[in-house]
């Protein structure tokens, strides 16, 4: 069954120990035209360690909606996958969290433990940790877990997601920077989210293979999108984490100013409130008739929302910003990307949207979206639409990605297999 037919439930929960009932020898097509890869993932046991999605509700941050994918994605071509989730802190304060997170830590210590103690049962190859790591307070607890995994012979990935961890390794100290190298220096390979930091991890990892690994988008997320729109209203739309470091505020004011030139406007905001901003943004918008404030949405809902706006407004400046999910799954459903030159927003985007150097700049930016709606009755915005429709085929689905996950693993495989 081709890979572009697999249909995976982006909503789903992601249930441990739940073996996939796609077929396993599927074969994707040439990636970027060049590469023919065909899964060998049948049976291997992957454990997935870091923020994972809970078994019911939406996903609380990019970090848990990525490994969702990636389970369903493993579990797609015959993996069997377990979780070990970290604890959820989600509004504790900074002593429960760290209480939390230290009793958390010690059950996925025991859980890893039992798993190695079951053996690879018969297995060819060596099992599998993939880990998605926070660093920060936790690189301590998370670089345990890394010695405890390599010991046990299992092949380790560590896949650095988010926009801050060389910043991070930059401004704090020597002990953390060798706590960090530290980290580094037991995984077996190493993926990294941003194409543009490819050269620093590889000197703060010389001699370890490396791979750019981009969040991607699952088949339901993109079946049926259509770049057309109908231009009477000017329909913005923000999904994701809703706070001012995100831009929540500085959107709402680009919305002003578009009412303010006259245009019908609607905009719509899909996520979860930061603590304490919630309250305070209804408050706003009481009286902003074209601001809707929807709260955390499944995938299948914020679906139609998506796909009646025209452009997708991202003016983050949050420190950790790295390859937003939210992102891409605009693009990948016709909306165009209007967002800040910040984390690696740039280098996802690409010439399919447009990107802003001071978000504080609300009028100027009501203006470009003015004229990018309404140029040409809207033509310009579809074939700009249509681009970053096929940009995210290209670059950001599970064809693209998978190829490089396959050679990840194959990589760790055998490099666990010389430390037996």
């Amino acid at each position: 069954m081709p890979l572009s037919t697999l249909k995976a439930a982006a909503s789903g929960p992601v249930s441990p120990r739940v073996a996939a009932t796609s077929d396993p020898s599927v074969t994707p097509g040439p990636v970027n035209g060049s590469v023919t890869l065909t899964p060998d993932l049948a049976g291997r046991r992957i454990l997935i360690c870091g923020p994972v999605a809970p078994a019911r509700g939406a996903a609380r941050g990019g970090y848990e909606s990525a490994n969702l994918r990636l389970s369903l994605l493993l579990r797609s071509c015959g993996a069997e996958v377990l979780p070990l989730a970290y604890p959820p802190t989600l509004g504790l304060g900074a002593v429960a969290k760290l209480l939390r997170y230290r009793k958390g830590f010690a059950g996925l210590r025991r859980d890893l433990a039992a798993e190695a103690g079951r053996g690879d049962e018969g297995a060819a190859s060596p099992r599998l940790v993939h880990f998605t790591p926070l660093f920060r307070q936790f690189a301590l607890q998370e670089l345990r877990l890394l010695r405890q995994a390599r010991a046990a012979g299992f092949g380790v990935v560590l896949d650095l997601r988010a926009g801050n961890k060389l910043r991070d390794h930059d401004r704090f100290g020597p002990a953390y920077r060798a706590l960090l190298a530290a980290c580094l220096r037991q995984a077996h390979v190493i993926a990294h989210e941003g194409q543009e930091q490819a050269a620093a991890w590889q000197r703060l990892a010389p001699g370890k293979p490396l791979a750019w690994l981009p969040n991607f988008v699952s088949t339901a997320e993109r079946e049926g999108a259509r770049p057309e729109r109908d231009a009477g209203v000017v329909r913005l739309v923000h999904l994701g984490t809703v706070s001012p470091a995100k831009g929540v505020d500085d959107a709402i004011a680009v919305a002003d100013a578009l009412v303010g030139l006259g245009l019908r406007v609607r905009f719509d905001v899909i996520g979860r409130a930061a603590p304490g901003y919630g309250a305070e943004l209804q408050t706003r918008c009481r009286t902003r008739p074209w601001v809707r404030l929807h709260g955390p949405m499944s995938p299948q809902a914020a679906r139609p929302l998506l796909d009646r706006a025209q452009v997708f407004l991202f003016l983050t400046r949050w420190r950790g910003e790295g390859q937003s999910n939210a992102l891409t799954e605009a693009m990948a459903r016709g909306c165009v990307p209007v967002v800040t030159r910040h984390g690696f927003n740039a280098s996802v985007v690409g010439d399919c949207g447009v990107l802003v150097g001071n978000r504080g700049d609300h009028g100027p930016i009501a203006a470009r979206i003015a004229r990018l709606i309404h140029q040409d009755g809207g033509r310009a915005r579809a074939v700009m639409a249509r681009r970053a429709i096929a940009r995210v085929e290209a670059r950001f689905t599970e064809a693209a990605v998978l190829p490089i996950l396959l050679d990840l693993y194959r990589q760790s495989t055998r490099a666990a297999e010389k430390d037996r």
